[in-house]
C-alpha cells in the first residue's frame, strides 16, 4: 500500500522571486519516491538541464539541489540524499548530527527527473530503500535554490540559522501513520 506525505518547505529568508516550494514523499514496498514543485519568477534561477546520466558527486549543495533526511527514533543516525536537477546525486550515512559522514548504498537512485520554465521547476526522482522501514521516522525535507549569485535556504523548519542536518527540524512519522491516510506537512503541524 502506498504511503503518502505532502509537504510545504519555507524559506529561511523570504524573497521576491519564489511564491511556494511544495512538493511529494512516497514509501511503497523499499522504493521512495519524492517530488519538488517550485514555482514563482524563476527569471535567474540556476536549474540546471539534465545531463545525459545519472552520476554521484560531492558538493551538490553548493547549488541548487534538493536533499532528502531519513532517520529512526531509535538512533541518532541518519541518511541524506542530495538531489541536483542535473541528474547528479548521492547519499550519505551520518552516526549522529553531521558526525561519521560516509558516502552509503542503503538509498540508492533509481530515476530522476527534472523540467523548468520561467514560473515552475519540477524535480521527482525515485529511490531504493535498502533496509526495513525504522518503526518510528523522522524525515527531514529541505533545498538549496540558487538564484543569480545567492543562495535560499528551505526546509520544514528553521532555527536561527539555516542548519538541514537539525533533527528538531525534521518531523516524526510511524509507519502506522503513515499506512493509515495522506499526511499532510506544514508549518502549522511540525
Amino acid at each position: 500500500m502506498l504511503q503518502k506525505m505532502d509537504f510545504e518547505l519555507v524559506p529561511f529568508r523570504n524573497n521576491d522571486k519564489i511564491i511556494s516550494l511544495m512538493g511529494k514523499l512516497d514509501f511503497s514496498d523499499g522504493v521512495v519516491s519524492v517530488s519538488y514543485e517550485l514555482t514563482g519568477n524563476l527569471e535567474g534561477l540556476n536549474w540546471p538541464e539534465s545531463g545525459p546520466g545519472q552520476s554521484r558527486a560531492y558538493g551538490l549543495w553548493e547549488h541548487t539541489c534538493l536533499e532528502l533526511f531519513i532517520g529512526s527514533v531509535a538512533c541518532d543516525g541518519y541518511h541524506e540524499v542530495n538531489l541536483s536537477p542535473a541528474g547528479n546525486w548521492n547519499c550519505f550515512s551520518f552516526t549522529d548530527v553531521r558526525v561519521g559522514m560516509k558516502e552509503s548504498d542503503t538509498l540508492t537512485l533509481i530515476s530522476l527527473e527534472s523540467m523548468e520554465t520561467n514560473k515552475v521547476a519540477r524535480l521527482s526522482a525515485v529511490l531504493d530503500f535498502k533496509r526495513r522501514l525504522p518503526d518510528s521516522l523522522q524525515i527531514g525535507l529541505s533545498a538549496v535554490i540558487e538564484m543569480g549569485s545567492n543562495l535560499h535556504y528551505y526546509a520544514l523548519s528553521h532555527g536561527s540559522v539555516p542548519d538541514f542536518h537539525a533533527r528538531k527540524h525534521h518531523t516524526l512519522r510511524h509507519p502506522e501513520q503513515l499506512h493509515s491516510r495522506t499526511d499532510q506537512v506544514t508549518r502549522s503541524n511540525l
